[in-house]
C-alpha cells in the first residue's frame, strides 16, 4: 500500500505555466535556505513540524511505503521516516534539493531522493 503526498498537479501541467528551468531557478538555494530558517528543519511551507503532526492525525503510515512528491529538503520524509518508519521515496525536479536532502539523510535511515527531470518522465 502506497500513500502519496502533495500530488495536486502534474510535472506536465507545471511545465505549462512555466518551463523546467523557470521551476527549478524560483527554488535557489539562497531561497529554500531562507524558508527553512522561517518554518524549521527540512521544512519549506507554513507550519512547521506542527503542520505535519495535524496532517497525519488519524492516518497511520506505519510502516509503509510512502511517495512524497516535491520533497524539497526533506523535511516531511524525515519526518515519515522516523517518527512512523516508513520507507519514503522523496522525488524532486531540482538538483539542488535532492543533492541537499540526500547529504542530510542520516544513515539507516529508510529514506531515497530522486531527480525527475523532463528526461526520466
Amino acid at each position: 500500500m502506497f500513500f502519496i503526498i502533495f500530488l495536486l498537479v502534474t510535472f506536465s501541467e507545471l511545465c505549462a505555466a512555466s518551463t523546467h528551468q523557470q521551476l527549478v531557478d524560483n527554488y535557489s538555494s539562497t531561497y529554500c535556505l531562507s524558508l527553512e530558517a522561517a518554518y524549521g528543519e527540512g521544512m519549506m511551507s507554513e507550519g512547521g513540524s506542527k503542520a505535519l503532526e495535524d496532517m497525519f492525525r488519524g492516518i497511520h503510515p506505519d510502516h509503509k511505503r510512502v511517495l512524497d512528491i516535491g520533497s524539497g529538503l526533506g523535511g516531511l520524509p524525515f519526518y515519515l521516516a522516523k517518527k512512523h518508519r516508513s520507507q519514503v521515496t522523496g522525488v524532486e525536479i531540482n538538483p539542488w534539493m535532492v543533492e541537499e536532502a540526500k547529504r542530510r539523510t542520516p544513515t539507516g535511515l529508510a529514506v531515497d531522493f530522486v531527480l525527475i527531470t523532463e528526461d526520466n518522465l
